[in-house]
């Protein structure tokens, strides 16, 4: 639970309905503060459960069949619990909408997926977990992956295949 070190692999349904590895597993970085079954605003942990992939961006579209949206350097994702606008993409400037937010048109995010893990958009239940590029060390609760992986990612996710991402230490995702 309070490793920062994760491994990621990618399923695919075979036609008896059981699961057949399509890929890895290959190293990935998650929170410094490891796993949580209640992830909060602030706190550098990555979330445990099973979460929907709605949108990839960043700054320009490697041909995902995933919903792209490019990010410039207006490009915010709000994390003001206050805000109406909590946990959702927004352009900059903030004009009194929120006074916290992440940049998107950063180098972890040249590619990016969304990870909507607080679909309600609940306030301090968190905000802006995407799985992205691997940088120096662990992450401020986002999973992180090598190009090669979040590319080929990108590539094979299809939006028709309802895809999923399943987060977690093997005690929970066994559960």
């Amino acid at each position: 639970m309070s490793t920062s070190y994760a491994k990621l692999s990618a399923y695919q349904r075979t036609a008896n309905s059981g699961w057949r590895r399509a890929y890895g597993p290959v190293s990935a970085r998650i929170g410094s503060g490891g796993f949580t079954w209640s992830h909060q605003e602030g706190v550098p942990t990555t979330p445990i459960g099973v979460f929907t992939l709605p949108l990839a961006f960043g700054w320009a579209d490697p041909g995902t069949k995933l919903p792209w949206r490019t990010a410039t350097t207006d490009s915010v994702w709000v994390d003001d619990p206050e805000s109406n606008y909590y946990d959702t993409w927004q352009t900059a400037p903030a004009n009194g909408r929120w006074t916290s937010a992440e940049q998107l048109h950063i180098s972890l995010y040249q590619w990016a997926i969304w990870i909507n893990f607080n679909p309600q958009h609940t306030p301090n239940d968190g905000s802006a977990v995407f799985l992205h590029l691997l940088g120096s060390g662990a992450t401020a609760g986002c999973v992180a992956v090598d190009q090669t992986s979040l590319l080929w990612l990108l590539d094979w996710i299809d939006p028709a295949n309802q895809p999923r991402i399943v987060i977690g230490p093997d005690s929970a995702i066994n559960q």
